[in-house]
């Protein structure tokens, strides 16, 4: 089985790892976190951090020729409690058809407010 590695175009490129792993039918999303291409925040706020999340997803999802509906699951870790509302807020908007299974984890240690790994299946 093929395995590809991908850094879509228009987010910001790590040396260390790529952003989507492909192997077979099964794609692996790294930890989106709600940055720009310039490694600048998409905003302080949860709302805007977690709409730059979900337009990476996109991308990422895209460069396998995947959509919203082909995730399978997602883990979601969020900086404060408090920054729940304004997640799910967002996320409804993306994801309202098929879906994913979802961990959400509250880690206090965490430099962003929000960030979210996925996986996805596509044919």
């Amino acid at each position: 089985m093929p395995i590809e590695r991908i850094n879509p175009e228009g987010m910001l490129h790590f040396a260390s790892y790529h952003h989507v792993v492909k192997a077979g039918n099964i794609v692996y999303i790294a930890g989106q976190v709600g940055k720009n291409e310039d490694g600048t925040l998409a905003g302080d706020d949860i709302t805007s951090q977690t709409e730059k999340i979900f337009e990476n997803l996109h991308r990422c999802l895209s460069s396998v020729g995947g959509n919203f509906n082909s995730l399978t699951s997602i883990n979601v870790y969020l900086r404060d409690k408090a920054d729940r509302d304004g997640f799910f807020a967002v996320k409804d908007k993306y994801l309202q058809e098929n879906l994913p299974t979802q961990t959400m984890l509250v880690v206090t240690s965490m430099g962003e407010r929000v960030e979210i790994e996925a996986t996805a299946y596509v044919d």
